[in-house]
């Protein structure tokens, strides 16, 4: 017996029942992808960007070199744009190009304030057209059971260092949220 014929002998009902939920888990699922993949925009001080709609803004309760501070409550995730005015200091007094300079420097420092700190990678890219050198490591969540992963790009600027920072506790939303954010970052 065929497949067909078989479906052709179930009661009305049930054949209703079963084609309402297929087009229950459809619509779902778009839905599920539309707003995952939905993005908004932030602008401010001539730094422009896109990240995933379902962000918080809280950049106006941050730090006063923190350019964009949003957050997201499922999986805890944050993204963060903060920038150190004239860093390029360090660079100039030692003859140092500026971007081997901030990445020494992160090298040095990222271990030390993270704890359980791995890095996974590290790379040479571009962001926003500018040259960036980009870090993709985990540490330990305060909680001490979690694992927390942090995407980061250093982007030196004239005379300034821009830092874009997403963390995450699922890898997978870290990484997504950092290409869009990269993606579409325009400095001035």
């Amino acid at each position: 017996m065929k497949i067909t014929d078989k479906i052709k002998r179930l009661p009305k009902r049930l054949k209703i029942v079963t084609a309402s939920l297929l087009a229950l888990a459809v619509v779902a699922l778009a839905g599920y992808w539309f707003m995952s993949n939905r993005t908004t925009d932030f602008s401010a001080g001539g730094v422009r960007f896109s990240y995933p709609v379902a962000y918080d803004d809280l950049t106006f309760t941050s730090a006063p070199d923190t350019l964009a501070r949003l957050k997201l409550s499922d999986p805890e995730s944050v993204i963060t744009l903060a920038v150190e005015k004239n860093a390029d200091t360090g660079a100039k007094m030692t003859h140092a190009n500026f971007l081997d300079n901030l990445e020494a420097n992160a090298n040095k420092s990222l271990p030390n304030s993270y704890k359980g700190y791995a890095e996974d990678q590290a790379s040479r890219t571009k962001v926003g057209g500018f040259d960036a050198a980009t870090r993709f490591f985990h540490y330990t969540g305060s909680d001490t059971k979690s694992t927390v992963y942090v995407n980061l790009a250093i982007i030196p600027r004239g005379s300034d260092a821009y830092y874009l920072t997403v963390e995450s506790t699922k890898k997978s939303v870290a990484d997504d949220s950092f290409n869009k954010v990269k993606s579409s970052l325009k400095l001035p």
